[in-house]
């Protein structure tokens, strides 16, 4: 179902963004993660506007949203900008977890905000790094733009512990990964040509099923419970699955947003849906399912 101008679920924040948006996270209720196009790490602090306040008669943007830190962390050797392509963070750690980014560069880079010059970098691929997922403290997945996908434990090696591929598209580019809310060991890839793959990384003899939400490039794959999950892609839109019927729900798109959507995540207790891509900004809206 097509949402013009989001009128069920509305944007409620933005704010201008220095290059693409190319992943986002909420790192807490108050705080947003985003990387670049140029290879930045930046932390923003967002804050419900004042109920003294005037409203705004054009829009219905009920946050404020403050940039607090924007870090070069990704380059090539000859000091170009290398994109930075994906944001983890540590799990179950609240109070100063690491926070990992993924780049072109095919690097790993772990950094605390406390310190965040005290960072630690891994040569993981050579080809772009797409991906990267950190289900539980000693695991982490990537994929890559050659379509390998790849496990590291990171408590003991920079070298992978498994690397594995969809025999039936083993060309195709990943782009993104997600795992299941309870079941971690569930793992979906989203890919160059729309298709969403479910692993369950426990037996990687095959996949476990293929959908195709869209035509084109997913950029963003997010459970939003083990049975429903959200993709958003290049098409401008975000797209809700029923996994048990391998069908679609409901469409998303936004008036606000006719360029690529590349990043989207959901903070449950606020209900706020957050999404950026090429239009260079980050929106935020309320999700009703």
């Amino acid at each position: 179902m097509g949402l013009p101008g989001m009128t069920r679920n509305r944007m409620v924040g933005q704010i201008e963004h220095k290059g693409d948006v190319t992943d986002i996270k909420f790192m807490s209720e108050n705080f947003l993660l985003s990387t670049s196009s140029y290879g930045h790490l930046n932390v923003y602090r967002y804050t419900k506007k004042s109920n003294q306040l005037e409203p705004d008669k054009d829009s219905n943007i009920q946050y404020d949203l403050e940039n607090l830190m924007n870090k070069q962390l990704h380059n090539f050797p000859n000091n170009v900008n290398a994109e930075a392509t994906a944001i983890a963070i540590q799990p179950r750690e609240t109070t100063n977890p690491e926070i990992l980014t993924a780049g072109e560069d095919g690097n790993l880079v772990f950094l605390r905000l406390v310190n965040p010059n005290d960072s630690q970098t891994i040569k993981a691929d050579t080809s772009t790094i797409k991906a990267i997922l950190w289900p539980i403290p000693n695991q982490i997945i990537t994929a890559s733009s050659s379509g390998m996908l790849k496990i590291f434990d990171n408590r003991s090696t920079q070298k992978p512990t498994c690397k594995f591929y969809d025999l039936a598209h083993p060309r195709d580019p990943i782009n993104c990964l997600a795992s299941a809310t309870s079941s971690i060991h569930e793992v979906a890839a989203g890919s160059s040509n729309g298709f969403i793959t479910l692993w369950d990384v426990r037996n990687l003899k095959g996949s476990q099923k293929q959908i195709r939400p869209h035509q084109t490039n997913i950029w963003e794959l997010l459970y939003y419970s083990d049975d429903k999950i959200l993709s958003c892609s290049e098409d401008g839109s975000i797209v809700i699955m029923d996994l048990h019927k391998s069908l679609p729900t409901e469409k998303i798109t936004n008036k606000y947003q006719r360029f690529s959507i590349n990043s989207i995540d959901y903070h449950e207790s606020t209900n706020i849906l957050v999404g950026g891509g090429d239009s260079t900004y980050i929106l935020m809206g309320e999700l009703d399912l």
